[in-house]
Parts: C-alpha cells; sequence; structure tokens
C-alpha cells in the first residue's frame, strides 16, 4: 500500500483531503498536535501521529512514503493579525516546512513526491490583471508568508519532485469562506465586499482535493501550480450568482471602511482583487469538475435549508 502522510490535515482542506486517499486505496499517516481531536474525527484506518520538532524522529515516518502532503500554519481568518499573531502565521509555516524539507534529506529512502500548500495571496491585489504562475507577486503581508513559504518547500527539488499549488477561495459545505457568506443572504442582507469590483479566484473543494490526487500520480507535474478554477468573478458577480442560487437578494454591500474595522489587516483577503489563471494546471490534462461558479454553488448548497 502506498503511504501518504499529511501535515495539518485537520482542517477543512485536509479533512476531506485524507477521506478521499483512503476511498483511493492510499495509506494515510496524519500528523497532528492534537491526539484527541484527530482521533475524534478520523477512524482507525488513519495512521495518526504526534507531531514533535526532531527532524529525526520525522524522518523515521516520512521515510518510504509515497508522498508527502502539507498544509500545516496557523489559519488565516481565525484572528485579528496583531504583530504577535502575525508571527505565529509565517512561522508556523516555515518552521514546519522546513522541518520537512530537513526531514526528507536525510530519510532513508526518499519519498517520491512532497505536494506543499501555498495561496494566490502571493500575487498581492492587481486589479483585472490575468495573473499566471510566472506573475510578480505581492508586497504586503500575505504575498510575504507565501514567498517565505514556497521557498522554504521549494528546497526540497534537490531532493525529490515538489509541487506547489497555489491555492484560491475554497468554496465547501462544511466551513470556510462559503459558510460566512450564506448568513447574511439568509437574513436578506447578502451583497458584495468592498466595492464589489475585486475579482475572486474560487475552486470547488472536490476540485481541489482531486488536483492532490491528480499532482500525487503525475510525474509531470512539478513546480508551481495555480489551484483555481477557470472562470473567475467579480465580487459583485458572486454575490449575484450566490443570491441567485439561494432565492435571495444580493443588492446590499458591506463597505471597505466597515471591513477595515472588523477585520483590521486580515481584510485584505476579502478586499484584494485576483484574477487568476488554472491554464498551467488545464495543459497538464487536469479536468474540472465544476469550472463554473454556479454550478459549483448549486451542488455545495444542493442539500442546504
Amino acid at each position: 500500500m502506498k503511504i501518504i502522510s499529511v501535515i495539518g490535515g485537520t482542517g477543512l482542506i485536509g479533512t476531506r483531503l485524507v477521506e478521499s486517499l483512503l476511498s483511493s486505496g492510499y495509506g494515510v499517516r496524519l500528523f497532528v498536535r492534537s491526539l484527541e481531536s484527530a482521533r475524534s474525527k478520523f477512524d482507525d484506518r488513519v495512521e495518526i501521529i504526534e507531531w514533535k520538532n526532531d527532524v529525526a524522529y520525522l524522518s523515521t515516518f516520512l521515510s518510504g512514503n509515497f508522498g508527502i502532503i502539507n498544509l500545516a500554519g496557523a489559519p488565516l481568518a481565525d484572528s485579528k493579525w496583531t504583530e504577535e499573531y502575525k508571527k505565529e502565521i509565517i512561522q508556523s509555516r516555515t518552521k514546519t516546512t522546513s522541518l520537512i524539507v530537513n526531514a526528507i534529506e536525510i530519510a532513508t529512502e526518499t519519498p517520491k513526491i512532497l505536494i506543499n500548500a501555498s495561496a494566490i495571496g502571493i500575487y498581492g491585489s492587481q486589479g483585472a490583471n490575468f495573473l499566471t504562475e510566472r506573475s510578480d507577486t505581492g508586497n504586503d503581508f500575505l504575498a510575504q508568508v507565501c514567498k517565505a513559504w514556497e521557498h522554504e518547500a521549494l528546497k526540497a527539488q534537490s531532493q525529490t519532485r515538489v509541487v506547489v499549488l497555489r491555492i484560491g477561495i475554497v468554496l465547501s459545505a462544511n466551513g470556510g469562506a462559503l459558510e460566512k457568506l450564506l448568513l447574511p443572504f439568509k437574513l436578506y442582507v447578502g451583497g458584495a465586499l468592498g466595492d464589489g469590483k475585486q475579482y475572486w479566484s474560487w475552486i470547488h473543494i472536490d476540485d481541489l482535493v482531486a488536483m492532490f490526487a491528480y499532482a500525487l500520480l503525475n510525474d509531470t507535474m512539478t513546480g508551481v501550480y495555480n489551484a483555481v478554477a477557470p472562470n473567475p468573478v467579480k465580487v459583485d458577480e458572486f454575490a449575484r450568482i450566490l443570491g441567485k442560487v439561494m432565492g435571495k437578494p444580493s443588492f446590499f454591500k458591506v463597505p471597505k471602511f466597515l471591513l477595515n474595522a472588523l477585520l483590521g489587516e486580515s481584510a485584505e483577503m476579502v478586499l484584494s482583487s485576483q484574477n487568476v489563471s488554472a491554464h498551467k494546471i488545464l495543459d497538464k490534462g487536469f479536468l474540472f469538475k465544476f469550472p463554473e461558479l454556479k454550478e459549483s454553488l448549486r451542488d455545495l448548497l444542493k442539500n442546504s435549508e
């Protein structure tokens, strides 16, 4: 059985990804800081291992793996970005990734691939500019985080195949951005955030999970790929489509100054404009199940009230 080690696999993406890997016949090793919490979430098909900041310890578990998937990092949307929390956001990503890379280097049997998460926040806010993997990166906090994160992951290229997925706004029925957007619509006060002219590059969680699986098996994939659906939309269009799918109005707007007051610097996550290309992953033969926003939202909300 091919073993996949997943680091940071108890969040929105990781939980769905572990389920998918198991159903595909992989053995899954899940590294966690809280054993009790992980055991309450996963059945005994998942080998749950306590995370330790010990390269030799980690290497013994990673040696001989088919692949490693690194999703680890402090949540971006759970707290205001104080200076202390900003340090936690970046260090939780860079230090963990560096440890993984060092563990791969000393492993007695090198894993075949490392897939490392990143985010389209690396581009900063670039208006309507069409952003490919070769585009200039930004200079704001999120861009700095992603650049440092990717820099650590790509060091493993001298040891194994590395794929970095720059993940867009993940749409899921079980949390994340969509869950936060639903409440105002249910209360008939839904609408765009900010002026609504910024681009959101999104992806259905099933397509994102499938992209991880595709990268595991496609030996021609290496380097950085945008993990977004091929049809980004402006925020006001997103709100219009969501309102239509829900049968709710979508003409209210949350002004930029209010978002800044409520969220502080983290408001940049929803106010940034990133019109991101999926051409590179499409050119590798990946097929999206949900390339259009309306169909994605219909699928995700089909069982909601």
